[in-house]
């Protein structure tokens, strides 16, 4: 299969992040909102159909779920579908649907209405992915995806569509890379358990991991510091919500002592704990506010052995929604 240059050159830059700032200033993503609609169908296979409006002044490349199983490792290669074509797995090679088994990621078919993405598959990185370059104030919706996974809470990612800017000897973009500015958060999906037993609305205690490694060129962890809320990245509140509530999670092998957040103003708000966890209200003015937070692992022989120990988390939270039109469907 062919794809675009465009795309290839996009996932080049989300797999391999290096020239990232941890400024979010180009791609503001806080009004997009992803939706979810889940059941289970006549075969007793559960459909999970994603929508994405974008209120944004962006254009919008791919939606990307998560579906790897903690198990991933327990089963033998040759029982895993080889990636083929251009590095993605070959839907074709999957054995019936209704045998969910354990594997590298949840089986899946994937599908979409039409004009909602140009294509889709299952990546490399054992993620769902939809190609829809929505253009702002339009929604693209009917992203199907089909399981026998039971529903839980599942990563996702949405990335601005960019061009690279050939003017460098690099090709690479000044100062900023499509992840760097993703919208990252947490939304329904498959489970690796098979059920068809109707699990609660929202599932206990989502844990929402922050911004992952990579996503501004650092090497680093994302458990040092997990977040019970917000559950994405980058958001809308209300033009009348002064401050949202930010739980914090503090990993037990937190250093306190590196544990930083910006603006600085803010840090009196904080006590972080190792192994405890606190809801701080985070003031909030008009238009984009932009909270950094960030700490290290405990100086001990997990820095010994030079792995890595950093944790930076970027949250972009806009009081009062500035879209360029009203939201159409594409």
């Amino acid at each position: 299969m062919n794809y675009p240059k465009q795309f290839l050159l996009g996932l080049s830059v989300y797999f391999f992040s290096t020239f990232a700032s941890a400024e979010i200033t180009r791609y503001d993503l806080s009004p997009v909102t992803v939706r979810v609609e889940y059941s289970i169908n006549k075969n007793g296979q559960w459909e999970y159909r994603y929508s994405v409006t974008n209120d944004s002044q962006h254009r919008l490349s791919q939606f990307l779920l998560d579906l790897v199983c903690e198990h991933s490792q327990s089963i033998a290669d040759d029982e895993v579908p080889a990636p083929q074509g251009e590095g993605f797995i070959d839907l074709a090679k999957y054995p019936e649907i209704e045998l969910l088994r354990k594997g590298v990621h949840v089986p899946a078919t994937l599908s979409a209405a039409y004009g909602a993405a140009a294509f889709w598959g299952i990546s490399v990185n054992n993620e769902a992915f939809w190609y829809m370059k929505t253009a702002p104030g339009s929604i693209s919706e009917g992203l199907l995806l089909v399981s026998k996974g039971q529903p839980t809470m599942r990563k996702y990612t949405i990335t601005p569509y960019f061009e690279l800017d050939m003017s460098r000897e690099d090709g690479a973009p000044e100062a900023d890379e499509e992840n760097s500015y993703a919208l990252y958060g947490l939304i329904i999906g498959p489970s690796c358990e098979e059920s068809t037993d109707v699990p609660p609305e929202e599932p206990n205690n989502p844990v929402f991991e922050g911004t992952p490694p990579g996503a501004f060129g650092l090497y680093g962890v994302n458990h040092v510091l997990t977040y019970a809320t917000p559950t994405q990245s980058q958001l809308s509140v209300p033009a009348n919500q002064t401050d949202i509530a930010l739980t914090v999670h503090y990993a037990g092998d937190m250093d306190p002592a590196s544990f930083k957040v910006e603006p600085g103003w803010t840090r009196e708000l904080f006590n972080p704990v190792p192994g405890s966890s606190e809801t701080v209200m985070l003031p909030l003015k008009p238009g984009l506010n932009r909270f950094r937070l960030e700490a290290n692992l405990m100086d001990n022989e997990t820095r010994a052995v030079r792995r890595p120990t950093h944790d930076l988390d970027v949250f972009a939270i806009r009081r009062g929604k500035t879209p360029p039109g009203q939201a159409k469907k594409q």
